[in-house]
């Protein structure tokens, strides 16, 4: 209601503060709109305006990988408790006291946008003493989520640690498949193939062909992926690539998800499986948490689990993708889209959910459907509702 309530005023007004998380979510997406304003602080040796950085001003590696602080000064004093460590100008490298500076001011660095928007940090406060955020910052280097912490508590900035989402390199290192095969064809028939299908406005898709490496390791390579827009082109397409499982989003289609499996009752060579995500209260008792009834044709499996085993497979490079395959268009843009950050108030890990993530699906449900091909799973009696 803050907008409509803001309508009759002559100078409305709206303000939203917080700590930015993930980049480009909440608080952090709002501010890429604004202005950008930063507090700069000129430097009283020699006048060079600048904003205060942790890593440009502070701290720095040495060469043995460890940060130390840039003030080269705070390694003299006997009694550290006394003298607390200064920024360093990134123009002359000379150490200066904040309060001596003679000017500090709002600047904007983005200029396009008419909003206001201002990032402040710790930094900034005068009278925060910084070896306590050093002792902070050398003891977050153990922990990724400590270090988040620094980064959006103190620094005020967006972050996720490496390692917990999809990269350009991660992808780019994995497509090394051959061309995309977008006819399929009798060359799948003697294959175990997988296919993964996300539903929404479109229905986006994945196809795999399944191998083992020479280490015995299951590799499964992407030959193809793209869109449809019906059950009926679906269907078409899981008999081009003889495909032998397939594991489609049972939401929100749950009826047309139905009637396609239907089709493939009773053949050899196909099963299809509708996918529908649940929290489990275990991680590493089975596989993603994942349950199976082969009546129903119903899997559930844990949403951030499966998400994690993906991302694994990249890592240990068992996933590749055609070499063209960043052709099909939002492809690598949605496979990068979840971030897996902390929740809040809780010591479990998520992956985000808000800008279109459809392939990064459909790849993890290709992914639940490579596994049934080894037959993988718990077995148990699910019930599925149509509401």
């Amino acid at each position: 209601m803050a907008r409509d309530r803001l309508r009759a005023s002559p100078n409305p007004q709206l303000f939203r503060l917080g700590n930015p998380t993930i980049p480009k979510f909440g608080v952090d997406g709002l501010y890429e709109k604004t202005d950008q304003r930063r507090w700069y602080t000129k430097c009283p040796r020699c006048n060079g305006w600048q904003p205060l950085d942790w890593l440009e001003n502070y701290v720095h590696r040495d060469k043995s990988g460890r940060y130390i602080p840039r003030d080269k000064e705070a390694f003299k004093i006997k009694k550290p408790e006394n003298f607390d460590l200064r920024p360093v100008c990134r123009f002359c490298h000379r150490p200066f006291n904040q309060w001596e500076a003679k000017k500090s001011q709002w600047v904007a660095e983005n200029r396009d946008s008419v909003k206001r928007g201002y990032r402040i940090s710790r930094l900034n406060v005068l009278n925060q003493n910084i070896w306590e955020l050093y002792g902070e910052w050398v003891e977050a280097q153990s922990s990724s989520m400590l270090l988040m912490t620094f980064y959006n508590s103190v620094l005020g900035m967006a972050y996720i640690p490496e390692g917990s989402y999809i990269t350009d390199d991660m992808i780019n290192k994995a497509c090394i498949g051959d061309p995309m095969d977008e006819v399929g064809g009798e060359k799948y028939k003697n294959e175990m193939v997988s296919m993964g299908v996300d539903v929404g406005s479109l229905l986006n898709f994945v196809v795999s062909v399944n191998r083992t490496n020479a280490a015995g390791e299951r590799i499964r390579e992407c030959v193809a992926a793209g869109t449809v827009m019906t059950f009926d082109q679906l269907e078409r397409l899981i008999r081009n690539y003889h495909a032998n499982v397939v594991v489609v989003d049972v939401r929100p289609e749950t009826r047309k998800v139905k009637e396609l499996r239907a089709k493939f009752i009773g053949s050899i060579e196909t099963v299809v499986y509708m996918c529908q995500f649940h929290r489990s209260a275990k991680v590493g008792a089975v596989s993603y948490g994942i349950k199976v009834d082969g009546r129903s044709g119903l899997i559930t499996v844990d949403r951030t689990q499966v998400l994690d085993a993906t991302l694994d497979e990249l890592n240990n490079g068992l996933r590749v993708f055609p070499e063209d395959v960043c052709s099909v268009k939002d492809f690598a843009k949605q496979l990068k889209a979840p971030k897996r950050i902390m929740k809040d108030g809780d010591d479990n890990f998520i992956w985000t959910k808000g800008p279109p993530d459809h392939y990064r699906f459909a790849d993890a449900y290709d992914r639940i459907a490579a596994d049934q091909l080894s037959g993988g799973g718990s077995y148990e009696e699910l019930d599925l509702n149509d509401d």
